[in-house]
């Protein structure tokens, strides 16, 4: 079935032409009580979900690939009774040009709500058995540990970037609440660079002080991957500005922090509303949500040297976003954004196209959600067949659906690293 959908015209934007698109609805691998979809796709452009599906308490990791618009059976990861489940801290994938597999998820560690561990699994046979699990961090701390980004680098080793809270769970221990109560601790951003075998060859600090929940995104460029997130401005300033921060792999060593851009939001609490990178070559389109002065927008920033320096940004939303942004390049002048934005007492998924020159299509309304938490956030990606969705419907019980977008006068480009 193929529903034709009219864009939505809006003031803002630059492009007014009236192309259709289409979405066609694809027969989803999960079950019933299935819930945070992720697409990925591999160095060849083959395109991966994962999802995880519960029953009482029980939940399992499992994960699809596409073959044509068809997706594979299903194929169980890991399963658990003792794992953290969030809407906004979800398992993924990430496959390199091997076919081997790195998957995570996240278990608790202790009583307190956010004591938990990301737990990693590889697999060399595309899936059909896993080796045993470990984890790419080391402190032994029962604290935050998660928003996991994954990418497959250029010599089949993978990096995984995640947020780290062991430096305030040491800083609030009894025996160092002296030494540490006038340091500037909290959230950290870590990284790790993980082999085929599991062993964490490198292991790296990004930021020593970053927003506590929202999700982490990561690119791989033509000069080194990147990692954006939420930043955290330090003790002392006398205010909470959390604005999209950037580090760089560039020589061998990974860069200080800069900003993306200065929205200059302040906020006295985490918005749990990650930015998103998508690269192309040296070419890189960071899209992320604020609220300066509790106005909302959606924006996107290029950057034409992988990420050293970035143009000015341009809002993508409609004037009432709810954020919830993913991302991906269509080709070497066009990328693809999605957000959730509010209708009335509802949401819809909205779908605009930009090219790098900073023309904006008009807005395409992919289909209505919640905006409730449970609806999470929803998932695209592209290869040389089309654009990809992905998302958790809530109509009577949580399901992932998928479906295919297609945009007339596009092409899609392969080897996207999300």
């Amino acid at each position: 079935m193929s529903m034709a959908c009219m864009p939505k015209t809006n003031s803002h934007e630059a492009d007014d032409t009236e192309a259709k698109f289409s979405l066609i609805p694809i027969t989803s691998p999960a079950t019933s009580n299935s819930t945070v979809p992720n697409l990925s796709l591999d160095p060849d452009g083959n395109v991966y979900m994962s999802w995880i599906e519960e029953k009482d308490e029980h939940a399992e990791l499992r994960f699809s690939h596409l073959q044509g618009d068809e997706w594979s059976a299903s194929q169980l990861i890991a399963s658990g009774n003792n794992w953290f489940i969030n809407w906004a801290d979800f398992p993924a994938l990430a496959v390199n040009s091997q076919q081997n597999m790195l998957a995570h998820f996240l278990a608790r560690s202790g009583d307190e709500t956010y004591a938990y561990n990301i737990h990693m699994l590889q697999s060399d046979n595309q899936g059909s058995s896993w080796k045993e699990k470990f984890m790419p961090h080391r402190d032994g701390t029962k604290s935050e540990h998660g928003f996991v980004s994954s990418l497959s680098l250029a010599d089949d080793r993978f990096l995984a970037t995640w947020l780290d809270g062991r430096n305030t769970a040491i800083a609030k221990a009894p025996q160092n609440q002296e030494a540490y109560k006038d340091a500037s601790y909290g959230m950290s951003l870590r990284a790790a660079v993980i082999d085929q075998d599991g062993k964490l060859s490198e292991e790296f600090e990004l930021d020593n002080r970053v927003c506590d929940c929202c999700q982490t995104g990561a690119a791989l460029t033509a000069q080194g991957p990147v990692v954006v997130y939420r930043n955290r401005s330090d003790l002392g300033e006398g205010e909470e500005v959390r604005d999209i921060g950037i580090v760089r792999y560039v020589d061998g060593q990974w860069t200080p922090p800069t900003l993306v851009y200065s929205d200059n939001w302040e906020i006295s609490g985490c918005p749990v509303n990650g930015p998103v990178a998508t690269a192309l070559g040296d070419q890189l389109a960071v899209v992320w949500y604020s609220a300066p002065g509790n106005i909302g927008r959606v924006q996107v920033a290029f950057s034409f040297d992988a990420g050293a320096t970035f143009a000015a940004p341009i809002q993508v939303d409609d004037l009432n976003p709810l954020g919830r942004v993913d991302a991906v390049f269509l080709d070497p002048q066009t990328v693809a954004i999605s957000w959730i934005e509010r209708v009335d007492k509802q949401a819809e998924i909205r779908l605009k196209t930009v090219n790098i020159n900073g023309t904006l299509s008009e807005a395409m309304s992919l289909t209505t959600t919640s905006a409730k938490r449970v609806s999470g956030f929803p998932q695209i990606t592209a290869t040389s067949n089309g654009l990809y969705l992905a998302w958790t419907s809530t109509d009577s019980v949580s399901m992932v659906k998928t479906a295919k977008v297609i945009l007339p006068g596009l092409s899609s480009a392969l080897s996207q690293n999300r």
